[in-house]
């Protein structure tokens, strides 16, 4: 799993923590979103899920995650909530694939996440706003095969 910061710092957010149990749990209820005011506006709320011994307090802010285990990236606040999430159901067209992502990075303008798929060979380039793919480089399982 792969993260990286965002380019432009975020707006600013009060994290909280307490002690966990041995499970991961849901904070205690809270009314304060978390936003993202960079290039591209997003808003948390709601409960988040954060491992025991957490301290969301040292995170500068919204955090890119790569899992590709989970085939997807995501953007999530200090508190553990998501903000965005790529793909989910209907961002993917017709016959286009998005398959373990094992790192990722905001372009320089905050506008897109660049994510790479060792395991399928392809760059994928995906717009923030739209959730859409916007580019692939390469070739499902097609080492080399070059830009699409």
């Amino acid at each position: 799993m792969a993260a990286a910061t965002p380019a432009k710092p975020p707006a600013k957010s009060v994290a909280s923590h307490s002690a966990r149990g041995a499970a991961a749990t849901a904070p205690p209820p809270t009314n304060a979103a978390t936003t993202f005011s960079g290039a591209i506006a997003l808003t948390a709320s709601g409960p988040g899920w954060l491992a025991p011994g957490s301290d969301p307090s040292v995170l500068p802010g919204p955090i890119l995650i790569s899992d590709g285990g989970g085939d997807r990236v995501l953007i999530i606040d200090p508190k553990g909530r998501s903000m965005w999430q790529f793909p989910r159901a209907g961002d993917l067209a017709a016959g286009q694939t998005f398959k373990a992502p094992e790192a990722a990075w905001f372009t320089p303008d905050g506008k897109q996440v660049v994510a790479a798929s060792e395991d399928s060979v392809i760059i994928y380039v995906i717009d923030i706003a739209t959730h859409k793919l916007v580019y692939t480089y390469g070739t499902t399982d097609a080492p080399g095969s070059g830009p699409n």
